[in-house]
C-alpha cells in the first residue's frame, strides 16, 4: 500500500511539474500595459511596411459595399533568445479566406518583426487587419 502511494506521489508531483512548465497563451487585453503599447507601435509600423502594400499587391480593398474585413489571428512563439514561430490561426478577407499562397506570404512578413524583450519567452495570439464599421 505504501509503495502504491508513493508511486502515486510521484507520478502527482511530475503532472504538476510539467504543467507549471507549460506557458499561457496571451492576447492583447491579457498582456501588460508596457506590452500593449510595444504591440501597438509594432503593429503599425509593420502594417504601413508590409501589410497595406500586401493588400494591394493581391487587389484587397476595403468597402462597406462589398468587404468590410480583412483580417486575421496569428501566434507567435517567442523564444527566449527572440526566435520566433508564427501560425496564422485564422483568417477572413471579405467572407472567405487567404490562399495558401498568401498565408504563406503573410508568415513570411510577420517573421520581418523583431520583438522587444518583453516578449521573450511567451507565445501571443494577436489579430491584425482591417475592419471598416459600417
Amino acid at each position: 500500500m505504501r509503495k502504491l502511494l508513493l508511486i502515486i506521489s510521484v507520478l502527482l508531483s511530475f503532472n504538476v511539474l510539467n504543467a507549471q512548465q507549460q506557458k499561457d497563451t496571451l492576447n492583447y487585453f491579457s498582456i501588460s500595459k508596457e506590452q500593449r503599447v510595444e504591440w501597438n507601435k509594432i503593429e503599425d509600423k509593420w502594417r504601413l511596411d508590409y501589410f497595406n502594400s500586401f493588400l494591394k499587391k493581391h487587389k484587397l480593398k476595403t468597402s462597406c459595399a462589398h468587404c468590410y474585413s480583412i483580417n486575421f489571428e496569428a501566434s507567435f512563439t517567442i523564444s527566449e533568445n527572440g526566435n520566433t514561430k508564427i501560425e496564422l490561426v485564422s483568417n477572413q478577407v471579405c467572407g472567405k479566406k487567404f490562399n495558401k499562397k498568401q498565408e504563406a506570404e503573410l508568415i513570411q512578413l510577420l517573421q520581418k518583426i523583431i520583438f522587444p524583450k518583453e516578449f521573450y519567452d511567451g507565445i501571443f495570439i494577436f489579430k491584425i487587419g482591417k475592419t471598416l464599421k459600417c
